[in-house]
């Protein structure tokens, strides 16, 4: 006996509420497997974001103070160079026929040393900068103390040399000095020590 009309129609109806149900769930298995370009972008902005949350980046007052320390560095190579030639060609040739800028040698071991601290400073390390005001603290001292004695020495010109190199390399120093105690400066110190292992911007 042939089927009833409803059962057929309720049959033809169950099968296909059963495929549009099947093509809804791998419509939505594709989806998941395959993201849309919306949320790839969300998801890049947020890693990006979260990189910038998890890595210090250097303000401007501590990269301007290690150019700072750089220069005074390079003024002081350039005087002690020029006061050791100037010496050489008072005195005249050296009878053995060494070069006076071997003399130098060991001299710039030092402002080698400083470069190192510059550059570990200017990465983070407070260390560094605790080194590099200490020395600008005693450098402002000798230089205060090389004006002195060029006051007493009477020479006019050699008081306005002094006065000049030693007044410009103070002011210098002491803007570097500042720049590394901002409330930015501090900021990315203590970041520093907080996450030693995050790169620096």
């Amino acid at each position: 006996m042939p089927p009833a009309p409803d059962a057929t129609a309720a049959t033809a109806a169950a099968a296909a509420t059963a495929a549009a149900a099947a093509t809804a769930a791998t419509a939505a298995t594709a989806a998941e497997r395959v993201p849309s370009v919306p949320v790839r972008a969300r998801r890049r902005r947020r890693s990006y974001r979260l990189d910038m949350v998890t890595t210090p980046r250097r303000p401007g007052s501590v990269t301007l103070a290690s150019w700072l320390f750089l220069v005074l560095l390079l003024v002081g190579v350039a005087t002690l160079v020029l006061g050791v030639v100037q010496e050489q060609a008072a005195r005249g040739p050296d009878p053995v026929g060494a070069s006076p800028l071997w003399s130098l040698a060991p001299s710039l071991v030092v402002p080698l040393v400083q470069v190192f601290v510059v550059l570990r400073m200017r990465a983070g390390k407070n260390w560094a900068r605790v080194v590099l005001l200490v020395l600008l603290l005693l450098g402002l001292a000798v230089s205060g103390l090389d004006l002195v004695g060029a006051v007493l020495s009477g020479d006019p010109e050699e008081v306005l040399a002094e006065t000049l190199l030693s007044g410009t390399s103070a002011v210098v120093a002491v803007v570097a000095g500042l720049a590394l105690v901002t409330p930015a400066s501090n900021r990315f110190f203590r970041e520093r020590r907080r996450r030693p292992d995050a790169l620096t911007r």
